[in-house]
């Protein structure tokens, strides 16, 4: 599912730059930028290390961590693809571990979908819910090294990364509930 995600945050892309759609910045925050391009939002540092991304053929939050060490990129044969796996913390809190989807072993970033339902909690959603908590500085580890990221005003920039998303999901859902419902789904 999340390859499926990450195809579609690409073409997402792909799109609005095809149609002649030049990215725009929305709002900056210290380290941090908020931009739009054709449908997709998307929040990063300037560093590049940690971002975010929503698009209207989501309807979710897909996290993106640049992979700093390659060889803690891990093949699951259990589902047959490879993890990108570190330990993160915001500010002097606690350490976590958890592991990102990384499409083809050579891949710049691992990502995860986030789901939205509060009631869901994975570790692609803790990892979320610590980078919203992190207040001066955000950092993740592997075996060869620690990035660090400032958190400075990150708390603002997420809450507006979060309307700008809503505005994209409200948009697209009520247009699909404009949409007549395919008769071969409901003859499932």
């Amino acid at each position: 599912m999340t390859k499926i995600l990450v195809a579609l945050l690409a073409l997402a892309l792909a799109t609005g730059a095809a149609m002649g759609q030049a990215p725009q910045v929305l709002n900056r925050f210290s380290s941090w930028a908020i931009v739009r391009s054709g449908e997709l939002i998307s929040l990063s540092s300037d560093s590049g290390n940690i971002g975010a991304g929503c698009s209207d053929s989501t309807m979710t939050y897909l996290m993106l961590v640049k992979i700093i060490d390659h060889s803690a990129v891990v093949w699951n044969p259990d589902v047959k693809a490879f993890y990108f796996h570190f330990t993160a913390w915001a500010d002097d809190g606690p350490p976590s571990d958890f592991k990102l989807l990384v499409a083809d072993k050579g891949d710049t970033s691992a990502t995860g979908v986030v789901v939205l339902n509060p009631e869901f909690n994975d570790q692609n959603t803790r990892l979320w819910a610590m980078l919203k908590a992190a207040r001066a500085r955000f950092s993740y580890s592997t075996p060869s090294g620690t990035v660090r990221v400032s958190a400075v005003d990150l708390a603002p920039a997420i809450a507006r990364f979060q309307e700008e998303c809503a505005k994209i999901f409200v948009a697209n859902a009520h247009r699909k509930l404009k949409e007549p419902i395919p008769m071969q789904w409901l003859n499932r």
